[in-house]
């Protein structure tokens, strides 16, 4: 396939070789078949005699576009991934124990929880958990990100962690709300227990 652009010099189609366009360039030019069809886009794996994608192991979909599991990033290598946290809440006061478990965690790596901005060490407890303590944070919800040797690990569960407000039962915060154990009072109000107004100022005049 090909057209004569002069005497005895063709001008071969995409995939066709020189002089006469007889034969394709085959795969190694990215063309399969008889028909000598451009092999299609395989992003981690190669063309197949049939116009196919065979995908390397750490890919996979058609165009071996899709990492498998365990492999994450635009290359699909074997990088660090957190998948879960347990548990994903705690009281504001922090202290809870909390086991991050996921793919390519090993030991003798250095490693560190984030909590929204708040980061605590962590270590490595065996080959794909790491373990970390919750810190002091106020009542919400935050992202939680783990952190190897520097570098933020994948997340491709897009993690939470709950810190709530708890106070002892008999702790009963009148005019305020509970925070890290104790009475936060609202404006105006004082005391333990949030029940102590504050009185306005008494202005006395100086005597003669």
């Amino acid at each position: 396939p090909g057209f004569c652009v002069a005497t005895n010099v063709c001008q071969c189609q995409a995939g066709w070789l020189q002089p006469d366009c007889a034969e394709c360039v085959g795969l190694a030019g990215g063309f399969w078949g008889d028909q000598c069809t451009r092999c299609p886009a395989c992003v981690h794996g190669a063309c197949t005699s049939i116009g196919t994608c065979e995908c390397q192991s750490r890919a996979t979909g058609p165009p071996c576009n899709v990492c498998t599991a365990t492999f994450y990033g635009p290359a699909c290598l074997p990088l660090p991934a957190a998948t879960a946290i347990t548990p994903t809440g705690g009281v504001d006061l922090g202290g809870a124990s909390i086991v991050v478990t996921g793919d390519n965690l090993f030991t003798g790596a250095l490693y560190q929880c984030r909590f929204g901005s708040t980061v605590v060490a962590a270590v490595a407890i065996s080959d794909g958990a790491v373990q970390c303590t919750a810190p002091q944070l106020g009542a919400g919800v935050y992202s939680f990100r783990l952190v190897v040797d520097g570098t933020l690990a994948f997340d491709p569960n897009a993690l939470r962690f709950t810190s709530r407000a708890q106070c002892a039962a008999e702790v009963y915060c009148g005019h305020g709300r509970c925070a890290f154990g104790a009475c936060a009072c609202d404006s105006m109000w004082t005391g333990a227990n949030c029940t102590v107004p504050y009185e306005a100022p008494r202005i006395t005049p100086l005597p003669n």
